[in-house]
C-alpha cells in the first residue's frame, strides 16, 4: 500500500515538473492570415466584392472616429509622394508575418490544452485545482484578447496595403496608424501573457508541488509499520526481555 501510494505521488509531481518544463514563452507576436476563398459563381464573386468594400468603408469610418490624427496639407502630399513604396514594403511585412502565424497560436493553444490536462490528472488523483482552473480562465481570457486585437492589427495592415493611396490619403494613414498602435497593444498583450504564465500559474504549480510532497511524507509517516519491521521490533523486544 505504502508502495502504490508513493507511485501515485511520484506520478503526480512528474507530471507537473514536464508541464513547467514546457512552460516557455517567447515575445515574438504572429498574425492569424484572413482567408479569401473564391467562388466560381460570378454572382457570389460580386456580391462578396460588395461586401468586402463595405466593410472596408466602415473600418474606414471607425479609424476616422477613434485615430485623432489629421493630416496637414503638406503632410499629405509627403505620404502621397511615399505611400506607393511604403505599401510595397507593407506587402513584404504581411508576407513575413504570415509565416509565423501558426506559431503564435499554436504556442498559447498548446499552454491551455497542456494545463487543462493536468487538472483533469490531478482532480481525477483527489488533488484541489480550483486555484488552476481559476488561473486557466484567466490565461484563455488574455488570449480572446491577444487574438481579437490580432485580427484588427493584420486587417488593419492589409488595408493600409490595398487602399488607393493616391486617391485617398487620409485612409492609407489611419489604417498604417491603426496598423502601429495594435501593434504596441500586441506587443503588451503577449508580455502581459508570458508573466501571467511565468509567474502566477508557475507559482500555481509550484504550490501544487509542494503540498503533493508534504501529503507523501505525512502519508509514510502515518503508515502502519510492515510484517518484516514487526518481525523485526519483535525479536528487538524479546531480546530485551
Amino acid at each position: 500500500m505504502l508502495m502504490l501510494k508513493k507511485m501515485i505521488k511520484m506520478k503526480k509531481l512528474l507530471v507537473i515538473s514536464l508541464l513547467i518544463l514546457g512552460l516557455a514563452i517567447s515575445p515574438g507576436l504572429a498574425v492569424i492570415a484572413e482567408g479569401d476563398d473564391s467562388t466560381s459563381s460570378t454572382d457570389g464573386q460580386s456580391t462578396k466584392i460588395e461586401d468586402r468594400s463595405s466593410k472596408i468603408k466602415d473600418r474606414q469610418e471607425d479609424r476616422r472616429e477613434r485615430i485623432k490624427d489629421r493630416l496637414t496639407d503638406a503632410r499629405a502630399k509627403r505620404i502621397k509622394n511615399r505611400c506607393t513604396a511604403a505599401q510595397r514594403l507593407i506587402k513584404i511585412q504581411l508576407t513575413r508575418v504570415e509565416k509565423v502565424v501558426d506559431n503564435r497560436t499554436n504556442v498559447y493553444e498548446k499552454i491551455s490544452e497542456k494545463l487543462s490536462a493536468i487538472v483533469v490528472r490531478l482532480f481525477a488523483a483527489g488533488v484541489d485545482t480550483s486555484q488552476l482552473e481559476s488561473d486557466i480562465a484567466k490565461l484563455d481570457a488574455l488570449i480572446v484578447d491577444f487574438n481579437s486585437n490580432l485580427e484588427v492589427y493584420q486587417q488593419a495592415l492589409i488595408d493600409a496595403s490595398e487602399i488607393d493611396c493616391q486617391a485617398d490619403v487620409e485612409a492609407f494613414h489611419l489604417a498604417l496608424v491603426d496598423a502601429r498602435q495594435q501593434k504596441r497593444s500586441l506587443l503588451a498583450d503577449a508580455k502581459v501573457i508570458k508573466d501571467f504564465v511565468q509567474s502566477d500559474i508557475r507559482a500555481t504549480i509550484n504550490d501544487l508541488k509542494d503540498r503533493l510532497k508534504s501529503d507523501d511524507v505525512v502519508d509514510q509517516d502515518s503508515q502502519p509499520a510492515t510484517s518484516n519491521e514487526t518481525d523485526e521490533q519483535t525479536s528487538s523486544d524479546e531480546g530485551d526481555n
